[in-house]
């Protein structure tokens, strides 16, 4: 049975856990490494993002292509749109740790087409940033010297959403696992833009030793080295993109967030995937439990699904959207 809870504490120990918690490093104690090149500062201008092409797939799917200053390509994104043509809010909601760039995209592994069919509200989910974390890369990233996504994210995509899509001014942003932590930076990095922000079965905290871990492993799986995400471990550009580091600035937006405890629910076997699964959904949970109860020992408003089930996959994530949606996002939105 779930436990949402919205307003009691989760059980935890109070004292300092660096694996868990933000354990920022002695500033100067990478000097002896080799410096990373800063470009972290896309120096273009969002309104001049604008659509290259629309092309509707089926029912309320489309797809369109964006053109990105920031990181000088076009963009092709998921959309959804509602069925009455008038202002609407959006919701962005970021793919996975792959970006949909192999294919495991929302349209492909959930219905979310026919969750939001009857929904005022337009949702959108851009293909790419494969293991980028949807961040402005200190230096080269996956996608070459111009990796600036939460540029991307925070700026540019939110112009042509309200400029041509007919976006009324409300916003919410969401993520899952890798996305998540995207999702609350950029909530964190423009708090005016959004009302709600969801965060599915994620590690919230980039500084612990255990993010690092998760980071590091993430990065180099997509072919980037981690000291080009924001430096080497000591830079304080670290600490301003770790969302539990920076909790206090999410006040006044509407947080959701969920996890399992690595139990399947239908279990019909083990196997490499599901074991993996598993591991990965139990470690969202040890950091998310103690990130919860500091934001709201900081006056976040956060609701947390805390299953009793649960694994890191495409089906957890889809439950958890919904819930996000009818708990969080719909109502922040008023859609």
């Amino acid at each position: 049975m779930a436990s949402s809870l919205l307003a009691t504490p989760v059980a935890h120990a109070q004292s300092s856990n660096p694996f868990l918690q933000p354990a920022p490093l002695p500033q100067g104690s990478s000097q002896v490494l080799p410096a990373v090149p800063n470009h972290s500062q896309p120096h273009t201008d969002p309104t001049q993002a604008h659509v290259v092409a629309l092309r509707h797939k089926h029912d309320n799917l489309y797809e369109v292509d964006i053109y990105s200053p920031a990181l000088q390509e076009t963009i092709t994104n998921n959309l959804l749109l509602p069925r009455e043509d008038t202002p609407r809010p959006t919701l962005y909601l970021m793919q996975g740790s792959d970006g949909g760039q192999t294919g495991s995209t929302w349209p492909v592994n959930t219905k979310y087409e026919e969750f939001f069919a009857d929904k005022h509200v337009q949702v959108i989910s851009p293909i790419g940033g494969r293991r980028t974390f949807f961040t402005d890369w200190k230096s080269t990233g996956p996608d070459g010297p111009n990796t600036y996504w939460k540029t991307y994210f925070t700026k540019e995509l939110p112009i042509v959403m309200e400029r041509d899509f007919k976006g009324n001014g409300r916003a919410a942003i969401a993520g899952l696992s890798m996305s998540g932590v995207g999702a609350l930076n950029a909530a964190i990095a423009a708090p005016e833009q959004y009302q709600a922000v969801a965060a599915l079965s994620t590690y919230p905290s980039t500084t612990s030793l255990l993010g690092r871990l998760v980071q590091t492993l993430v990065v180099a799986d997509g072919g980037g080295q981690v000291q080009n995400l924001w430096g080497w471990w000591d830079d304080p550009a670290w600490l301003r993109n770790d969302p539990y580091a920076q909790t206090e600035r999410l006040r006044g937006i509407k947080v959701y967030t969920s996890t399992g405890n690595g139990l399947v629910r239908n279990f019909a076997g083990f196997s490499f995937e599901t074991v993996k699964e598993a591991i990965g959904e139990w470690g969202a949970r040890l950091m998310t439990d103690p990130w919860v109860n500091d934001a709201r020992a900081k006056g976040v408003e956060v609701h947390y699904d805390r299953e009793g089930y649960g694994i890191h996959n495409w089906d957890f994530f889809e439950e958890h959207l919904y819930k996000a949606w009818h708990t969080t996002l719909g109502p922040a939105l008023g859609a």
